[in-house]
């Protein structure tokens, strides 16, 4: 049987997609409720009295980075693919972070999580190797980072600490996201030196990640140097330069994603800087300009493209869908800017911002997926 294309134009695999099921749809409501729940534990650590646990607070990065993205995008690929085997791998990061959050239950939490990552990179190495490009290579590559984090991560068990993993952490969302965006605009057909440069980016990033866990200087330089050579790369080969002259979804998808490029050119540069630097939160404007700024501009804009697969149904496109987009944007406006000038009210601002923009993506999503079924029943009638 001949490979199925994804709506994204990305390859399903050799098969057919297996059906969206109430165990996928169970396993995606837990990713989205972190998601929710990480964003809300973020007000917390920024000043909003909210009453979470110490547990929660503390868990923010993991319930973040493997309890909704790692369980996104494995989930999202198992159904792609039509893997039931890689559905195990998003199930256990998912059910990890939520024994992260329950006292009798936490020391299970780096278990699960460890054990779905290790699935989820199974899954990738797959995907490679049915379909060995550059692409499908970089994608495979963060999920090594992603389990490069999460076992740094793990080894500080008790504290749980957060700080070896997080450069690992963040590569892996960035190369999943620069690997597809390759897949996606080999239409253009970049030459072979424009990707191989990409390529020798993602390993100078993870080489970066790596020195200073082999207690070596100047891993952040490297790292970062790495990054805003990625956005570079995406700014000017990416196809949404193409797509932002269309109209529709493929405007709104340009739309989004231009901007997160340049948010993770300027989160590399701020991983560049000399630490500490001058600014006050140097480094909370890097993480969030890279995971609010880059990757939720991502989410925001492959959504449309990516949910269907995983609601089992299509998404209409509506206007609409730019309101919680220009919400993102402003959040990450204000957070970044009251990290440098040490604004705790602008940083609070910024946090409810964010807030309102991802249960307005949310919102907006549901309400596009109930248009697009009324359209495909007026179609089919």
């Amino acid at each position: 049987m001949r490979d199925k294309v994804h709506p994204d134009g990305r390859p399903t695999g050799t098969g057919d997609p297996i059906s969206v099921s109430r165990r996928h749809l169970s396993v995606l409501l837990v990713a989205i409720l972190f998601l929710v729940l990480g964003s809300l534990v973020g007000l917390a650590r920024i000043g909003w009295d909210l009453p979470f646990p110490a547990a929660f607070v503390g868990a923010h990065g993991p319930l973040m980075v493997s309890g909704f993205l790692g369980t996104l995008i494995v989930l999202e690929r198992a159904v792609a693919l039509g893997s039931r085997w890689g559905f195990v791998g998003p199930s256990a990061t998912a059910a990890g972070a939520v024994a992260l959050l329950l006292e009798p239950l936490r020391f299970l939490g780096p278990l699960l999580i460890l054990y779905g990552t290790v699935l989820g990179v199974l899954l990738f190495a797959d995907v490679a190797r049915r379909h060995p490009s550059p692409a499908t290579g970089l994608i495979f590559l963060g999920s090594l980072s992603w389990l490069a984090g999460n076992l740094l991560w793990a080894a500080t068990w008790p504290d749980l600490l957060s700080g070896p993993a997080v450069v690992f952490w963040i590569g892996f969302p960035v190369l999943v996201i620069v690997g597809e965006r390759l897949e996606l605009s080999r239409v253009l057909r970049p030459s072979s030196a424009s990707m191989g440069a990409l390529v020798v980016l993602a390993g100078a990033f993870l080489v970066g990640a790596a020195l200073p866990s082999l207690g070596r200087m100047g891993g952040s330089h490297l790292a970062g140097a790495a990054l805003v050579g990625m956005a570079l790369w995406l700014l000017t080969q990416d196809i949404a330069r193409v797509q932002l002259r269309a109209g529709g979804l493929a405007r709104y998808v340009a739309v989004a994603l231009l901007p997160g490029y340049v948010w993770l050119a300027a989160g590399g540069v701020l991983l560049f800087l000399p630490h500490p630097f001058v600014v006050p939160y140097a480094y909370d404007a890097m993480l969030h300009a890279i995971f609010l700024g880059f990757v939720m501009s991502m989410i925001f804009a492959h959504a449309p493209i990516v949910f269907p697969s995983l609601l089992g149904g299509p998404l209409a496109f509506r206007p609409f869908l730019y309101g919680p987009l220009a919400l993102l944007q402003a959040s990450v406006v204000s957070r970044v800017l009251g990290d440098v000038v040490g604004g705790a009210d602008l940083r609070a601002a910024a946090g409810l911002l964010n807030v309102l923009a991802v249960l307005g993506f949310l919102g907006s999503t549901v309400a596009a997926r109930r248009a697009g079924a009324r359209e495909s029943t007026s179609a089919a009638g």
